[in-house]
């Protein structure tokens, strides 16, 4: 389940798609849709693009504009709110009905909605973890402006040619004009991967080694990383 489908909710439920799970409820400002089979996304999000709303789009099975948050505490394994602070509180929070929820907005969950979820056995994965591959890749953006050179300009064709090589020994020359280097998409989606990834394991872990929740354990290991980094320098707190 998807509330809010501008940049966060779309992107991450086409790759969401991609990897085999399906999109069942889409909720927006003024209009929420549900299809038991899952929602075409880019379909979906060229018909909410033209029309501004997702009033009458025929593809769902079932359509809410009275009250379109109300499907917020429909049942489902996964809930992923995308738009706006506090759209989950004290008031609703009791009648949400899924596994975990992952935060790509920020702020989506109030202190006291979490606590009603963890004794619920709902796991809050927080916004400062699952919304950073956007800073993060801001970040290789910056590298790259340091550098003056896209990633894998250097190494393209040395890649390329790495793998014909290989591919030749194996007796497999026919495939050589399909052997082609990383471009720069390819390597920024694989770098993030790696970065995101560890800091879910990394946090994770930290979590379960120090009986924290999972937001919890997220805030006490980056204030230990900053801490640790003054300490390093030989600058007092």
């Amino acid at each position: 389940m998807f509330q809010g489908f501008g940049n966060v909710g779309y992107w991450a439920a086409k790759f969401i798609e991609q990897d085999g799970g399906k999109v069942t409820h889409i909720i927006e400002r003024d209009c929420s849709i549900y299809k038991k089979d899952g929602f075409n996304v880019e379909h979906a999000k060229a018909y909410y693009i033209e029309n501004k709303t997702f009033i009458g789009y025929e593809e769902a099975d079932e359509t809410e504009v009275k009250d379109p948050m109300s499907m917020l505490t429909r049942e489902v394994d996964f809930i992923i709110p995308a738009a706006t602070e506090k759209s989950i509180h004290k008031q609703n929070a009791g009648q949400i009905k899924c596994k975990a929820i992952f935060e790509g907005a920020n702020g989506p969950t109030t202190y006291a909605a979490e606590e009603i979820l963890l004794k619920k056995g709902i796991i809050c994965a927080p916004d400062l973890l699952v919304n950073g591959g956007g800073v993060t890749c801001s970040y290789f953006e910056w590298l790259k402006n340091i550098d003056h050179v896209s990633p894998g300009k250097m190494t393209k064709k040395f890649d390329e040619q790495s793998q014909i090589k290989l591919l030749s020994l194996m007796g497999y020359t026919e495939m050589n004009d399909q052997i082609k280097g990383a471009d720069e998409i390819d390597i920024v989606y694989s770098a993030l991967d790696e970065i995101m990834t560890n800091a879910v394991h990394t946090n994770w872990k930290y979590a379960v080694d120090n009986n924290l929740n999972f937001r919890d354990a997220c805030l006490v290991n980056a204030m230990m990383k900053i801490y640790n980094h003054y300490k390093e320098c030989g600058i007092t707190m």
